[in-house]
């Protein structure tokens, strides 16, 4: 079992993936990673500093504890590094207990949020306690099945395959994303750009890639290249940059159509999609030439810092969401109709008809809400990044992806010579 945002690399052998129970990979790490992580207490024996890969006994689970807690718990080895979860496996006698706990609980498991780390490894290993059930003061119907799973897991073994050496990426973060596509891949064995094509006023098409520094570029045309265009540090896919055109520093573009000499600001995440406005409110701002049947276009644009899931008190590109309401001339009932107060659900990007235009407001939106422009005096429909993901437009990504990728890689591939003349 592994999650979306992160890839596992290591080496199998001296690894046994055939123990009953739980077998979980345990990636060497310092304590203070340790300490926003999971941690596992690896069972005293003369394993425990063994440098090669291996598969050891643990005593325990620990979800992001203190120094403290791990050194009482027996969890810091030399060089003040600790061993930090990453992917799983179990077996089938395991996977029929958890099942045992859906068929006891399934209306409590499927009407709350059940952890596949904390929940399932806290009950695990022959020093396991019973403290994290109270945890977060849960609520009664996820208490039982902290319990019930407590009861059914409270026997099974549990190992880790000790990766030495070991690669932990996560992504589930913008600035992890920037960091390890930006910097990490060629350490891996992986390509930094990728079919690009990038062309010039007099058509030539050159073949070799620009030399930007720790960006990674994916599938994406752009037009006389230069180096300022993509500043350090960005990760640029799926776009097309008119000549001029240029993103600073430590951002990510995804998707967008920049027309000629804009230029975006650093360090933020700026990604334009094609949704369907049919059977909404936005589809009355329809302007008379566009057709019944086109999409409209929203470009979010948020610093690579702000996190979509807070509320009120957290940022939008940097600034405080009351205030960045307040200049955008918003009321929290306007912004919010119904639901959770989350960025997330944020009715504050504009919903445009062309992916030039949608990508100009955002820059324009991202000025008011900085205070560098007034407030907009008239209204415009805008979107949460909730409702992309429910209205977005498939048919239309596929295809402008499917073109773009097509020409990128004809306009990167070197030019065919000549048949030499038939005597």
């Amino acid at each position: 079992m592994t999650c979306a945002d992160d890839l596992v690399f290591f080496s199998t052998a001296g690894l046994d993936f055939s123990k009953p129970g739980f077998t979980c990979f345990g990636i060497r790490n310092t304590v203070a990673l340790g300490e926003r992580h999971g941690v596992f207490v690896l069972e005293p024996s003369s394993a425990l500093e063994n440098a090669m890969p291996h598969t050891a006994p643990a005593a325990r689970y620990l979800e992001k504890p203190p120094r403290a807690l791990m050194l009482e718990a027996g969890a810091i080895l030399e060089g003040d590094e600790c061993y930090t979860d990453s992917d799983f496996l179990f077996d089938r006698a395991t996977a029929l207990k958890l099942l045992s706990v859906l068929d006891a609980c399934r209306e409590d498991v499927v009407s709350h949020e059940v952890d596949a780390y904390g929940d399932f490894l806290h009950a695990l290993g022959s020093q396991a306690t019973t403290d994290y059930i109270d945890v977060d003061q849960p609520a009664p119907g996820l208490r039982a099945v902290r319990l019930a799973l407590a009861a059914a897991l409270k026997s099974v073994p549990l190992q880790v395959c000790v990766l030495n050496p070991g690669v932990f990426i996560h992504i589930g973060t913008m600035p992890e994303y920037l960091e390890h596509l930006t910097r990490g891949l060629e350490v891996l064995g992986g390509k930094r750009h990728l079919l690009n094509g990038w062309t010039h006023p007099s058509g030539e098409v050159e073949c070799a890639s620009p030399q930007w520094p720790e960006t990674c570029i994916l599938h994406s045309i752009i037009e006389s290249p230069k180096a300022e265009t993509v500043g350090k540090g960005c990760v640029v896919e799926f776009c097309r940059f008119a000549a001029g055109a240029s993103i600073g520093f430590g951002s990510i573009g995804s998707g967008l159509r920049v027309p000629a000499g804009v230029k975006l600001p650093s360090e933020c995440f700026q990604m334009t999609t094609a949704v369907c406005p049919q059977n909404t409110s936005w589809a009355k701002t329809r302007p008379n030439h566009v057709s019944t049947s086109a999409s409209a276009y929203v470009t979010p644009m948020l610093n690579v810092r702000d996190n979509p899931k807070g509320g009120i008190g957290c940022t939008v590109l940097g600034v405080e969401l009351g205030l960045a309401f307040e200049r955008l001339g918003l009321t929290e009932e306007q912004v919010w109709q119904s639901g959770p107060k989350t960025l997330w659900s944020a009715r504050i990007f504009p919903v445009k008809w062309s992916p030039e235009d949608s990508l100009m407001a955002s820059l324009e939106t991202l000025q008011v809400i900085q205070g560098i422009k007034p407030s907009p005096t008239t209204r415009i429909p805008r979107a949460s990044l909730a409702e992309l993901v429910k209205a977005k437009d498939l048919t239309y990504e596929v295809a402008f992806y499917y073109i773009l990728l097509f020409w990128s890689i004809i306009l990167s591939l070197p030019p065919t010579p000549p048949p030499s003349p038939h005597i």
